[in-house]
């Protein structure tokens, strides 16, 4: 039986060919491999350039856009566009509404409430009723931007939602808000009628 120190040794051996191990190629094969920095030279492509240019036709995400306001809400510092840039018809609306329920939902509530099972589980900071005053009174623009770069915990989706997508969103966010604030006499007589059959007892 050997003693303690050459036990030891032995240990001290197998952890030294252990962390050598850890740095050899054919067991990480990972930790080297071909790679170019930006605006290095690549002897693979004709012209030498290890980036790439973009395919023909492609356009920049910001320049996507000839109206400056479909590019974002945000005018200036804390200036805001105070109408969405688009027509706001039926197909904007259901495409609103279809991205919301995707993105805004999950903790916003499908009806803007800010009641959900994430929500609930939030507890350090609730989502926000969207149909707060406070969030009434804020300017088209602003929500556009608050949906494009988030805003306290909750994270943008600029790279998720087109900015025709995210005006949708704001279009939907508004059509919430007023079906939750408008009053009954707003709606039109036919719904009018089926309103007031509805709440009576």
């Amino acid at each position: 039986m050997r003693s303690a120190p050459a036990r030891l040794g032995s240990l001290l051996l197998l952890a030294l060919l252990g962390a050598s191990g850890c740095n050899n190629v054919w067991l990480d094969p990972m930790k080297q491999q071909p790679r170019f920095n930006p605006y290095s030279v690549s002897p693979f492509y004709a012209d030498g350039r290890a980036m790439r240019p973009p395919p023909e036709g492609s356009v920049s995400r910001e320049l996507a856009y000839n109206d400056p306001a479909l590019r974002g809400g945000d005018i200036d510092a804390g200036v805001f566009i105070e109408h969405i840039p688009l027509p706001v018809d039926r197909a904007l609306l259901e495409r609103g509404r279809g991205r919301f329920n995707i993105t805004c939902a999950p903790c916003h509530g499908t009806a803007g409430d800010g009641q959900s099972l994430v929500a609930q589980r939030m507890l350090l900071r609730p989502p926000p009723s969207l149909l707060a005053q406070n969030i009434v009174a804020l300017p088209d623009g602003k929500i556009e931007e608050v949906v494009r770069v988030g805003y306290g915990l909750m994270a943008g989706y600029e790279s998720q939602l087109t900015s025709r997508d995210r005006w949708a969103v704001t279009a939907y966010v508004r059509a919430l808000q007023a079906s939750h604030h408008a009053p009954i006499e707003a709606a039109p007589p036919e719904e009018r009628a089926r309103l007031l059959t509805e709440r009576t007892p």
